[in-house]
């Protein structure tokens, strides 16, 4: 009769004594901080998912980036993916907002970076980025895209347009600098309907908007109207100091050639070749470094050459300069 008491007695001390040893392990290992940050390591590895929400990151009291979209999937605090984005990116309430849209982005918090995906077009002051994929590192400024990119800029002191398309972009929109690589094709529209657009081309090309200035490099060519320019590297400026003058430069195996007519209505070729071409205003040329004209029949050499576009005029500053006339072998043999 008193075996079965002290055997419940004896199973339940047991029972008791294992309970309050798992509480006092937890207890410990908890006070450790050991639980404490393996909850939160486990917890930042579960994805979630939503849909049709508006995202929001605030700094320092401020929504900086402003997002909405058709769905979210988070893994944790640190990398965001949406579906359908659209948003706003703004550092300063005084400064216009920077706009995006694309088919996906995700948000990197830890390297504050945003990539967007497919169908991409970001918007910024007097820019318009669109490309297959683009990259926004937010607090540097910091822009790159690759694929289909093309871009508008408006040049806010000139009122000119330039429409540009490559194959790669690096910029900064806040500062209004780009460059673009890769097969660049660029026009730049006058403000005035009467003046001709120029046409670019160079394997990289880079726009400061808040200089006025385009830097082509790695063969690099221009074209206006009839007259084409090609040589290795150039520069245009497109506002002067009395805002009226546009100046372009072309440096290193230069060479124009322009489609005219002479006096007489005739078709005329000419030829251009230096080391040194620039272009002031809406016609006139000016070569050097050993500058050569080929103009007809006739070929001229100097130290300085001036030309005007769709003139025949030629100015040559030099006192030993050399003009000679080409013959015309078709009139040789008749005279045979």
């Amino acid at each position: 009769m008193l075996l079965r008491p002290l055997k419940s007695t004896i199973i339940i001390s047991f029972f008791l004594f294992l309970n309050a040893l798992i509480g006092y392990g937890v207890f410990h290992y908890r006070g450790s901080g050991g639980w404490g940050s393996e909850s939160k390591a486990i917890l930042s590895q579960v994805p979630s998912e939503m849909t049709q929400l508006s995202y929001y990151f605030v700094k320092d009291t401020n929504p900086t980036l402003s997002l909405s979209a058709t769905s979210m999937r988070s893994l944790g605090n640190e990398i965001v993916s949406f579906n359908a984005p659209r948003g706003t990116y703004t550092i300063d309430k005084k400064k216009p907002a920077l706009t995006y849209t694309a088919l996906n982005a995700e948000y990197i918090k830890s390297q504050d970076q945003l990539t967007l995906q497919k169908e991409v077009e970001i918007t910024h002051m007097n820019s318009v980025y669109q490309g297959d994929e683009m990259n926004y590192r937010i607090s540097r400024d910091f822009l790159t895209g690759s694929g289909n990119i093309k871009i508008q800029h408006l040049m806010a002191k000139t009122g000119q347009r330039i429409f540009l398309t490559s194959e790669r972009l690096e910029a900064q929109p806040r500062s209004e600098r780009m460059k673009l690589m890769g097969a660049v094709d660029a026009q730049v529209k006058p403000r005035f309907n009467y003046l001709e657009t120029l046409f670019l081309k160079a394997g990289t090309l880079e726009l400061m908007g808040q200089e006025s200035l385009i830097e082509l490099r790695q063969d690099a060519e221009i074209k206006r109207g009839e007259m084409k320019i090609s040589a290795r590297n150039g520069d245009i400026f497109l506002e002067q100091e009395n805002k009226k003058l546009k100046y372009f430069v072309m440096n290193d195996d230069v060479k124009m050639t322009e489609k005219m007519l002479d006096q007489q209505g005739r078709p005329l070729a000419r030829e251009a070749f230096a080391e040194r071409l620039e272009g002031f205003g809406q016609d006139k040329i000016v070569l050097s470094g050993a500058p050569r004209v080929v103009q007809g029949n006739d070929v001229i050499k100097g130290y300085m050459i001036t030309l005007r576009e769709k003139m025949e005029f030629i100015e040559v500053e030099d006192a030993l300069s050399d003009v000679q006339v080409k013959k015309d072998e078709n009139k040789k043999k008749s005279k045979e």
